[in-house]
């Protein structure tokens, strides 16, 4: 005897509603997850659904072809080239980047498709149930950001085949993304600031100046890394911001978003910077901070130091903007000059 293609059944809603949803076969007579039909009594939900079958009828081959392959093959296709989510944002004139498409794949590879009890599931049998216990496992081995990350991917995915007609519904539907609560961070008050802006902390004239320099520009530190001496304008007493050491490798590219920037120079740091460049010379790669140690790029000569931005515990470039740290000052004492140079001095 052959099945229906479809399952008609009622819900009942927080306001007390009887709502019909209607639940799809796929082509192994397997119910799919159930979809609303937005009726209030059954013969108009199986008018609802005859005609959904209808109107999907155009996509039937997709259905028997990418319908039932497994979620890892639909998602091998994205944030590459020939992306479909990407080619469908470009064509709507929203604005992606190189780095977000790479940052992406990377994420999916690590957070989406090492779960083969997911991965390995076809697209057409996913059901909200199914995210849900992802979510519970991606939690159990990994933060909150990174799973609602993956959930984000996991929409974006499930969702463009919905659009496309390979899934009859939206599983991703209703799955919200966990709560997250972010720790505070500590604040550089005023006073922190200025004695770390003082030479004696510092053991090195070219450690003090980088650490100004963040301070003074507004400079992320790899775009300090970076800084070529080419970029600093003696003359007009600016800086140009227009590169960038990615991550901490010793590969310079553009900066964040790619918008190169220009900045004043204060006249006791440009003093600073011509002090520098007549006491050290030009380097032969030409950059200001960036020197090669035996395996990583380090600032200064006597130390292989790293300042990320989370030693200050607030956004010297967001400070900048404002001219004053944002947020609330931390509690005495609690980023001394000490703490942070000892914290965050790599051996």
């Amino acid at each position: 005897m052959e099945k229906v293609p479809f399952s008609i059944h009622a819900r009942t809603t927080k306001a007390n509603k009887k709502v019909f949803y209607a639940q799809f076969r796929d082509a192994n007579g397997r119910l799919g997850s159930a979809v609303s039909t937005g009726q209030t009594n059954r013969v108009a939900a199986r008018r609802w659904a005859e005609d959904r079958l209808r109107k999907s009828g155009i996509n039937a081959h997709a259905m028997s072809q990418e319908g039932w392959a497994p979620l890892r093959v639909w998602a091998e296709r994205f944030y590459v080239d020939g992306c479909p989510h990407c080619s469908r944002l470009a064509e709507e004139g929203k604005p992606i980047t190189s780095g977000w498409i790479k940052a992406s794949r990377r994420y999916m590879n690590t957070l989406v498709l090492v779960d083969s009890d997911l991965a390995d599931q076809p697209l057409a049998h996913i059901s909200r149930n199914e995210l849900l216990e992802f979510r519970t496992r991606s939690l159990a081995r990994t933060t909150v950001v990174q799973t609602n990350r993956a959930i984000s991917l996991l929409k974006v995915i499930l969702r463009e085949a919905y659009f496309r007609g390979i899934i009859p519904n939206d599983p991703t539907q209703g799955i919200g993304q966990v709560q997250h609560h972010a720790k505070p961070k500590a604040i550089l008050s005023t006073e922190e600031l200025r004695l770390l802006l003082e030479r004696r902390f510092w053991n090195s004239d070219l450690s003090h100046l980088a650490f100004t320099t963040l301070v003074m520009t507004g400079m992320r530190t790899g775009e300090m890394r970076a800084l070529h001496w080419d970029q600093i304008d003696f003359a007009s007493a600016r800086l140009k911001i227009s590169r960038a050491v990615k991550n901490r490798s010793t590969e310079i590219g553009p900066p964040k978003n790619g918008k190169p920037r220009v900045t004043a120079l204060p006249a006791f740091l440009s003093a600073a910077f011509r002090t520098a460049y007549e006491k050290d010379g030009r380097p032969q790669n030409g950059l200001v901070f960036l020197r090669m140690g035996k395996s990583n790029p380090y600032i200064g000569s006597e130390t292989n130091f790293w300042l990320p931005a989370s030693a200050l515990g607030w956004s010297l470039k967001d400070a900048r903007s404002a001219r004053t740290p944002c947020g609330t000052p931390s509690p005495p004492g609690s980023w001394t000059p000490e703490r942070i140079l000892g914290k965050y001095r790599q051996p």
